[in-house]
């Protein structure tokens, strides 16, 4: 007989939230995966969502792939987190580019100055024929590098082709045979590895379609987005990446839980956003300890080292509120307040 995770009886309040989220009209689909201290992980859909939905992850691309292959290659002795971009695109990085001089480490924590997203290409009449990557390497800076905290898909979109030309793989393959190879997980990944017959949480776009523009520019494989997975897959791999040494060292999760910039200019991770980031979905009652991740679509994942507890919410709140993430916003932060104050009771 299967024992019921004590947690589970605590989140009635949480799981009406979702259930109110889906009669109004925030999202259609939505799922949580819980995973907290030693209990078996909890499980729990709403809406149409189930067990074999395909949530498009949009940011969690992030840190669940690009960021953790750059350390698995940090790890293996194959890159350091000083060596510049000049160093690894070589010619196609002018000498006296500002760019040239921006580090790993400046990219991966989002202090290399690049813009939120690459320069336009006005000349270009197709999505497709864009060399998203030539953009990225022309955009002007928005600050000094090492100077300041801008988030940006720019520098991912590099890390994601750095990680491609180190081990001169495509990014697709190199998360299946490192990542969702290491968790034993064939139910994550980018489209293009994933069985063509997947069912995907509807965002407004072509079924086989990552939501992200850029992502689709590229081929539906990039750095900064185009994962899609079940909740239950995240979860172990949210799981795996910041608890576990199953795919980065315990010296590479260390600095996965810890910023890694001045705090005079923000807080972040390799990969991750950190107390007190704006950008970290970890509503009002989490530890300062919290680290995490969101994506666009409408999906987070964080770790709580102080109470043990790893928390993963997948909903495709883009299908009903492109131009207005308010009401999931707030839905997202009553969530997470529920959710902790059950994971802090005592009984």
């Amino acid at each position: 007989m299967t024992t019921q995770p004590r947690l589970s009886t605590r989140l009635e309040r949480a799981r009406d939230i979702l259930r109110e989220g889906v009669i109004d009209g925030v999202f259609s689909h939505v799922a949580f995966g819980l995973k907290y201290a030693d209990e078996p992980a909890i499980i729990e859909h709403f809406g149409k969502s189930s067990n074999d939905i395909y949530y498009d992850l949009a940011s969690l691309t992030k840190p669940l792939c690009t960021a953790t292959l750059i350390l698995q290659l940090v790890e293996c002795g194959r890159l350091h987190l000083l060596e510049t971009i000049s160093s690894i695109f070589g010619s196609i990085i002018e000498p006296s580019s500002e760019l040239a001089s921006v580090t790993i480490k400046q990219l991966l924590t989002h202090t290399s100055g690049l813009p939120p997203a690459p320069m336009e290409n006005s000349d270009a009449h197709d999505s497709e024929a864009h060399d998203v990557v030539l953009r990225c390497l022309q955009s002007p800076l928005v600050s000094q590098p090492g100077t300041a905290y801008s988030y940006s898909d720019t520098g991912y979109i590099l890390l994601g082709k750095i990680a491609e030309l180190v081990c001169a793989t495509r990014l697709d393959a190199l998360f299946t045979q490192h990542i969702s190879g290491a968790i034993d997980r064939n139910d994550i990944g980018f489209l293009t590895t994933l069985d063509v017959q997947i069912t995907t949480a509807p965002t407004g776009c072509k079924d086989g379609l990552v939501h992200d523009p850029r992502a689709r520019a590229m081929g539906g494989v990039a750095g900064h987005a185009g994962l899609f997975g079940t909740v239950d897959s995240v979860l172990e791999a949210a799981y795996a990446l910041t608890a576990t040494n199953k795919l980065v060292s315990t010296a590479g999760c260390r600095r996965l839980l810890q910023s890694q910039i001045d705090p005079s200019i923000g807080a972040q991770s390799f990969g991750l956003f950190c107390s007190p980031n704006p950008l970290l979905p970890a509503g009002d009652l989490f530890s300062e300890r919290t680290v995490g991740h969101s994506g666009f679509t409408g999906t987070l994942f964080l770790t709580d080292p102080e109470t043990n507890i790893t928390i993963v919410l997948l909903s495709n709140r883009v299908a009903f509120n492109n131009g207005d993430s308010g009401a999931f916003l707030k839905l997202r932060r009553y969530w997470l307040n529920t959710v902790a104050a059950a994971a802090n009771r005592t009984s």
